[in-house]
Parts: C-alpha cells; sequence; structure tokens
C-alpha cells in the first residue's frame, strides 16, 4: 500500500523575519505525513535577544532537513523488513547503559575520594619510574626575546647570566619592559619542542647544545633571544616526576573509580544474594 505524504510550509516564514514574532509557538510550519514540526522548535534555534541577519536561511535549512529526515524514515518503515525494523533490544540496552553511567557518576560525584596527595603521586612514581620513559627531549629553562637594536642588549645578558641577585633583579626589570617573550619558571619541565619557536632556535642539534652549553645568545635577523637551561632530560630516559605528576594524577584517580565502581558492584550483588533477591540456573 502506497501512503500519501504531505508536505506543508507556510511561504510566509521566509518573507520576513518579523514572522517569528508573529506566529504562536504551538502553530506548525510543515507537515510530513502525519508528522508536524512546530513553530517552537524553530524557535529553539535563536537566542532571545540575538540578531540574526540570516534568520530566514537558517530556519529553511532547518525545515528542509527536518523535512527530509521524515521522508527517509517513511521510506525505511515502508521497505525494510518487520525482523530489521526491531531495534527494542538496542533500545533497552542503550537505556540500561545510560542508567547505569549515570548512577555510577552520582556515586562518584558524592563518594569518591579524590584528594590525592604529594605522597600518593611519589609512591605511585617509584613503584612505576621504570616504565615512565621519555619520547622527547624535556628541559627546565628560563628565556627572554627582545628586538635585536634594542638598546642595552649587552648589559642586559651580562646580567642574565649573573648570579648575584642585584644583576638579576636588574635583567628582570629590564625584561619585563623590554621583552617580547619572558618565562623565568625554570623550575617547571617543558618539551623541547615548546622553545622551538625561540628566535634561531637549534632545535636540530639540540642534544650537543644541551650537553655543552647552559647558557644560549640566539638571533635572527629581527630578533635576540636568552635562554638558560637548568636542566635537561633525553628522549629514552625516566620522565622526572614533575613531568609526569598531572599523569600520574589523572591515573591514580581512574584506578580508584575503577575500584570504587568494582566495589559498588559487589556490594550490590552480595546484597541482593543475602536477601535471595535472584537466582542463577
Amino acid at each position: 500500500m502506497t501512503k500519501r505524504i504531505v508536505i506543508i510550509f507556510f511561504v510566509g516564514f521566509f518573507t520576513a523575519c518579523s514572522w517569528f514574532k508573529l506566529k504562536p509557538k504551538d502553530m506548525p510550519v510543515a507537515r510530513v505525513h502525519d508528522k508536524y514540526l512546530l513553530q517552537s522548535e524553530i524557535n529553539s534555534l535563536f537566542l532571545k535577544g540575538q540578531h540574526y541577519p540570516d534568520s530566514a536561511d537558517i530556519a529553511r535549512s532547518y525545515i528542509e532537513k527536518w523535512v527530509t529526515r521524515q521522508l527517509l524514515t517513511i521510506h525505511a518503515e515502508l521497505n525494510l523488513p518487520k525482523e530489521k525494523k526491531d531495534f527494542s533490544k538496542q533500545i533497552d540496552d542503550y537505556r540500561t547503559a545510560l542508567l547505569l553511567y549515570q548512577y555510577q557518576k552520582e556515586l562518584i560525584s558524592q563518594k569518591l575520594d579524590t584528594v590525592i596527595t604529594p605522597e600518593d603521586v611519589k609512591l605511585y612514581y617509584d613503584s612505576n619510574s621504570a616504565g615512565m620513559l621519555l619520547d622527547e627531549i624535556v628541559v627546565k629553562a628560563r628565556y627572554a626575546v627582545f628586538l635585536s637594536n634594542q638598546p642595552g642588549l649587552k648589559e642586559a645578558y651580562k646580567n642574565f647570566k649573573s648570579v648575584k641577585p642585584d644583576d638579576i633583579t636588574r635583567f628582570y626589570d629590564y625584561a619585563y619592559q623590554y621583552s617580547e617573550n619572558f618565562s623565568k619558571d625554570e623550575n617547571k619541565w617543558i618539551s623541547i619542542v615548546e622553545l622551538s619557536a625561540l628566535p634561531g632556535f637549534p632545535l636540530a642539534d639540540i642534544k650537543t647544545v644541551l650537553q655543552r652549553n647552559r647558557f644560549l645568545e640566539l638571533s635572527d635577523s629581527i630578533r635576540t633571544c636568552f635562554i638558560e637551561f637548568t636542566d635537561y632530560r633525553m628522549n629514552g630516559e625516566v620522565a622526572p616526576l614533575e613531568y609526569w605528576e598531572m599523569k600520574i594524577k589523572s591515573i591514580i584517580l581512574n584506578k580508584r573509580r575503577i575500584a570504587f565502581i568494582e566495589e559498588m558492584e559487589n556490594e550490590i550483588y552480595r546484597s541482593a544474594q543475602a536477601k535471595n533477591e535472584f537466582e542463577i540456573y
């Protein structure tokens, strides 16, 4: 049997944006057979108080896609055999999965211990560091980038390398005032790739550079860069604890989640078993 399919578009919709204000929210704007698209659904596409110059085009596109989807659905219903249209098991499985996920999420948010102490991190690192090998070079470094024609660079580099507190203070004052890019966080481990954009950076020879130099003064045609490497680890070496700290915290937390869920499942099972709430034949 062939079903008659009727599609209705309200032409006034496409003639002026003011149409949105004139149509009641429960008025249909399109129909395919016995399915209706209501004005309220179109209204939900647009935030109140916002101006949309292309609102008519947006609405037209949405309606046409809606109509196409309804047509395809009807054709699928008409042409697929009954056994290929039965999704009750998939729907039930999907609902169960969503229900369990939401329940676990609620329990975890209420009861899971999410506090991870430095001792927790160190214990995990000490037990697993042999497998925490670097796949890239990491360094601790401070650096500053200046225009190459900036007055006072020679004196600034001298102060940059100095260990005297007064010289260090003078350099930082200079860097805060004149540098284009500046980092003094010399205690943070970073990938060497993060420094590769610095002017004149010798990425291709970086292993040799690190082994031979603590301080570098680099330049390209426009800029000059000062770098101090305070520590480094080569790829293939064990990663420093600080470099892996956030990953370790994530691993510990994930292990706690898994253990929490397993214990919750076992507790529910044992409780139901004790109360004879299920039987296995």
